[in-house]
């Protein structure tokens, strides 16, 4: 799955009404961190709505959980998702 097609389901399921501010690629998923609009430049704590790039499937990943992994993801700019 490209990170485009996850947006697509993630931005459709549970933030139809937010803006992606942050996409982090994992080796099994993909990670998005949304805020309101009228929270976009405030500083956003908590979890990663993600989607499994084989399955599609929906989760969440909490960073403090497992710093390790959090460390060795890849940024992807907004502007390429979107």
């Amino acid at each position: 799955m490209k990170v485009k097609d996850a947006y697509n389901i993630i931005k459709a399921k549970n933030n139809s009404d937010k803006e992606l501010v942050e996409c982090l690629e994992f080796d099994g998923f993909f990670a998005f961190a949304f805020a309101e609009k009228s929270k976009i430049n405030e500083t956003v704590g908590g979890g990663y709505d993600t989607v499994d790039k084989k399955s599609g499937q929906i989760s969440v990943f909490n960073p403090t959980e497992n710093l390790e992994l959090f460390i060795s993801a890849k940024k992807i700019p907004v502007p390429n998702i979107i």
